[in-house]
């Protein structure tokens, strides 16, 4: 690990130290520039981690066990076998289970709809609320994603989305949060305004 030319740490990707005109490495990067995570090698498939459904993109992922020992994980999901391209206006939150925190997953359902992403699940220690940060306004016209085909883990068909807030805002920058007292939501924007900026 390390080994690279470098005359300051950003040379070093700022994963490690310039030392005597070379890169050393931190623990948790590799690579001669130490521009690669130091990630241990998988134990088996990868189609087994995560979640992963043929014909439909996501990515990211926070979990969390609940009190029954499942991993609830916050996913972006794009709907409708839309590709990243379409993020500002096909770009879901679902949240999906497993029995374990690697995987594999499967979607329960949306907790945030378009167009949202990047997700990421705090608590807040007095309340004990759940809090949801996340990317988006969730407030896309349903027209360039409905339906979104989650599929119902029983029937295996579409399941509805949570109604959309109305707004005449639009916007492609925000961070929003959502509360909710339990992690299968619903979960409701801190803020009134759905389309203002939390």
């Amino acid at each position: 690990r390390g080994g690279g030319a470098c005359s300051s740490e950003w040379d070093c990707s700022l994963g490690g130290a310039c030392s005597a005109g070379r890169c050393a490495c931190d623990h948790w990067t590799t690579g001669p520039q130490c521009n690669l995570l130091n990630l241990q090698h998988l134990k088996r498939d990868v189609s087994s981690y995560g979640l992963q459904m043929p014909g439909y993109h996501s990515w990211g992922g926070h979990a969390v066990a609940d009190a029954n020992g499942t991993w609830n994980g916050f996913f972006s999901f794009m709907c409708d076998h839309k590709t990243l391209s379409a993020w500002t206006t096909a770009s879901s939150i679902v949240r999906a289970t497993a029995s374990s925190i690697d995987g594999p997953y499967t979607v329960e359902q949306m907790a945030v709809q378009p167009w949202a992403h990047n997700a990421f699940l705090a608590q807040d220690p007095p309340s004990k609320e759940h809090l949801l940060f996340h990317i988006g306004t969730a407030v896309a016209p349903e027209a360039g994603w409905s339906p979104c085909v989650i599929p119902n883990a029983s029937a295996h068909e579409p399941q509805p989305a949570p109604p959309a807030p109305k707004c005449n805002v639009s916007r492609t920058g925000n961070l929003a949060i959502r509360s909710a007292s339990s992690l299968l939501g619903p979960w409701t924007p801190l803020s009134s305004d759905p389309c203002s900026v939390n």
